[in-house]
């Protein structure tokens, strides 16, 4: 048996979590950005008094401490601080602290810590106009008392709530408003909206009825949707008041049938009831996944004792619950919403455990039963067996004769037709090989009759060659010697010479070039450089 608490030292850690989750509602971020699960361990382990307790806590900062501590510090001790523990300068005299001259932004912050020590509150009153946005919504709460008739108080709810009270914002309703106050930094008070509930059993009626229409729109109700008990159930994850009737109830008439129960306190009524039954479903999931079901009970009560598990948030968590969830809630009047999303419901915490029993009960009878007729048929298949068995020996051992004389007929079959085939291919194979002699022969023959019609040919284009050859030579001879007078080289024989200019232009006349030119002269033999000094013209 293992019973694992929600509150004592763990009541601390489940506060600053639905703190937490109120927070981050009210500013609009992710969880982890007001204190790490790490943070809040650590805070509810060393229990901090004072400011400067909560500053040796590792993950608190000068930042933190200004805008959580005063309200966490509340949470710790289980009640209200005096305005004189939430200044912001904690260590100064007071009349210091009167005559400091805030900052408007350090003033809000000094009201805010102020108003925080009154942690969450409830207000009742008359709703007023409702301003609805995308995701949110402002509205006001007037006092009903004619005494105070004026009064009202500005109201914010975000997204994450307005999710789950959005069908009791009606004007001209009385609530009871659960919140944080706060004043904006724009200057404006304001009640930072968590929770909502109607006033008067008729207004809480219609609430509870319009919640219903609601889940069962989202199919919260189907019983396509719900998860069947497993036959055999074990492991028990147990979700109740330690304190409570209810335990004591169910565990005697679930008796020692070898179940095993772990339980997970909680509060079944109250501000953090809700919080904690939705925490406990999750924990289960999470942490113990040897469980074949949870168990969600708690004894009987009026209407104002139940109101916990006619839960939006209770029904999401069951809903979403990987483990089948029983219920056995209140007298056998009572049906909740959590009854209505769970996947078996009854009348009450007893009416759960004779389930259990009664269906262990059953499923051990019937693996019993069908021991017994697997046994008898077990020994009738036997029985039976030997004689089949025989009979399908004879009949396989005809078989295989069969079988043998059949393959041997047919291997005799295959040599005979074998052998003719094997006849066949080598007769053909003669045909081929004179056939291919014949035509080699033949292909000898017209290879040599072409051999002989190349070589003439060859020695007739030869001739004429030589011939062509012979009249080309005597045309160059006759084209030199026309052309010999013509060659420059001719006339430099004769003692003259070429000059050249740089870029290797014949000069041809004196005008072509200008004192301190370099030419290049080329003789009949050899070539020189020279350097023009002087110009006739």
């Amino acid at each position: 048996m293992e019973n694992s608490s929600l509150f004592g030292g763990g009541e601390l850690l489940e506060r600053l979590r639905e703190w937490r989750r109120q927070q981050a509602a009210r500013e609009g971020v992710e969880l982890y950005r007001v204190f790490t699960n790490a943070v809040l361990e650590a805070t509810a382990a060393t229990k901090p008094s004072s400011l400067e307790e909560l500053r040796s806590v590792k993950g608190w900062g000068d930042n933190k401490i200004s805008k959580y501590g005063a309200e966490v510090l509340g949470l710790l001790d289980g009640g209200p601080r005096a305005a004189s523990d939430l200044s912001l300068s904690q260590a100064e005299p007071e009349e210091d602290v009167k005559e400091k001259v805030f900052m408007v932004g350090e003033f809000i912050a000094a009201a805010n810590a102020a108003l925080r020590s009154l942690r969450l509150v409830k207000v009742r009153g008359e709703l007023g106009e409702i301003n609805r946005r995308a995701g949110f919504a402002f509205f006001t709460l007037k006092d009903t008392n004619r005494e105070a008739a004026e009064a009202a108080i500005q109201c914010f709810i975000g997204s994450r709530n307005l999710e789950y009270f959005s069908h009791l914002l009606e004007g001209g309703a009385e609530v009871i408003i659960s919140g944080w106050p706060n004043i904006h930094r724009s200057g404006f008070f304001r009640l930072e909206v968590s929770a909502i509930e109607p006033v008067g059993e008729g207004a809480w009626l219609k609430a509870l009825e319009a919640l219903k229409k609601k889940l069962e729109a989202k199919g919260y109700f189907d019983q396509a949707r719900k998860r069947p008990v497993p036959p055999l159930v074990r492991n028990i994850g147990l979700i109740t008041s330690e304190a409570g009737a209810a335990v004591t109830d169910f565990k005697k008439n679930l008796g020692n049938y070898g179940f095993s129960t772990f339980l997970r306190d909680v509060r079944v009524e109250g501000d953090y009831a809700e919080s904690s039954i939705v925490s406990a479903i999750r924990w289960f999931n999470q942490n113990r996944p040897e469980l074949d079901l949870l168990v969600l009970i708690r004894g009987g009560g009026g209407a104002e004792n139940l109101k916990t598990f006619n839960s939006e948030k209770i029904a999401e968590a069951i809903v979403a619950s990987r483990l089948p969830l029983i219920t056995g809630i209140g007298h056998e009047k009572d049906e909740s919403i959590a009854d209505l999303v769970a996947d078996r419901s009854f009348s009450t915490p007893t009416a759960v455990a004779q389930f259990l029993t009664r269906q262990r009960e059953e499923t051990l009878r019937k693996i019993d039963e069908s021991g017994e007729i697997m046994a008898r048929r077990i020994e009738a298949i036997i029985g039976e067996s030997g004689v089949q068995a025989q009979r399908q020996a004879e009949r396989i051992v005809e078989a295989f004769q069969r079988s043998l004389d059949k393959a041997s007929f047919a291997v005799s079959h295959l040599s005979s037709e074998m052998h003719r085939g094997l006849g066949r291919i080598f007769i053909r194979f003669d045909e081929l090989a004179r056939k291919f002699s014949d035509s080699f022969h033949l292909y000898e023959r017209q290879t040599l009759l072409w051999k002989n019609a190349v070589a003439s040919a060859a020695e007739k284009v030869g001739n004429r060659i030589a011939v062509l050859l012979a009249d080309e030579n005597k045309r160059l001879e006759v084209l030199q010697a026309a052309l010999s007078p013509l060659n420059p080289e001719a006339v430099l024989e004769r003692g003259y010479s070429l000059a050249y200019t740089e870029s290797g232009k014949v000069v041809k006349d004196a005008r072509d070039v200008k004192i301190g030119d370099e030419l290049k002269i080329r003789f009949s033999k050899g070539r020189a450089e020279t350097k023009v000094t002087k110009i006739e013209k």
